[in-house]
């Protein structure tokens, strides 16, 4: 029977399909404008086509995520700590410390062999999640996809001292005027997303292997400073955006199985 697990963002639905526990299918469907839950739909039948297979040969579908309300044909639905700390270990089994950066909010996993153990969120404050990021890159138009590019040239780190988006936002102007270079600007933009993110990892335990999930976990400039506050390599996995949406679909996977 093939699985599935779908995680709805708030920017993106992820959708892994499991025939047999093997991945055979992993979507990233954009949110845009549409309805939530035509989203979620678009976003399974995309994997459908992907692997190949009908719509209905999908057995159990298991949702998380804070769109999992607007995901009326799943069988059940999980908390994404669960669903984190099961992703993870499928893909990198000896991370045992997990900090998952979303668009509107971030939460830290401390695990082992697939159980939370401890978890803490961040989603009072957009200054510590990807919406950050994207205001940083909007205010200095440059594409989000080029911003790691212009850390690696940084050679003098900007002050980005403030912890509200707003008040960060008015420092990255004011150095805008100052004709600091962009790429200083960028560095220091990741420091102060770091010094946001390292609090709530440090609040669950950091215990190696260390890893970063979500979009925002494929940019160098988060890697490499959450690396130097933690002491040692932070290990991304090949698929970032879909760790949680691998959990969700494992769960599905358990809870067919243990009602054969």
């Amino acid at each position: 029977m093939i699985v599935a697990g779908i995680d709805a963002g708030m920017y993106s639905v992820k959708v892994v399909l499991l025939a047999e526990d093997q991945v055979c299918a992993e979507t990233v469907c954009p949110c845009g404008v549409e309805n939530a839950t035509r989203v979620a739909e678009k976003g399974l039948e995309m994997a459908v086509a992907q692997a190949g297979v009908r719509l209905s040969s999908v057995g159990y579908v298991v949702a998380t995520g804070r769109g999992k309300p607007y995901v009326p044909f799943a069988n059940e639905s999980a908390p994404d700590f669960m669903c984190l700390a099961q992703g993870i270990d499928r893909v990198l089994p000896s991370v045992h410390s997990v900090l998952d950066i979303g668009a509107e909010k971030s939460l830290a996993t401390r695990c082992s062999e697939g159980k939370a153990l401890n978890m803490a969120v961040n989603d009072r404050c957009a200054a510590g999640t990807g919406s950050y990021v994207q205001m940083v890159s909007e205010i200095l138009e440059v594409p989000i996809e080029k911003m790691g590019e212009l850390f690696l040239k940084s050679t003098k780190e900007a002050q980005i001292n403030s912890t509200c988006t707003v008040f960060a936002e008015t420092e990255i102007i004011s150095a805008i005027h100052s004709k600091m270079k962009r790429e200083d600007i960028v560095s220091g933009a990741y420091r102060a997303l770091a010094l946001r993110l390292y609090p709530i990892l440090a609040r669950v335990g950091i215990e190696r292997d260390v890893a970063l999930v979500g979009g925002i976990a494929l940019h160098i400039g988060v890697r490499r400073t959450m690396e130097g506050m933690v002491g040692c390599q932070v290990l991304v996995p090949q698929n970032p955006l879909t760790i949680n949406a691998l959990g969700a679909a494992i769960l599905a996977g358990k809870k067919v199985a243990s009602t054969k």
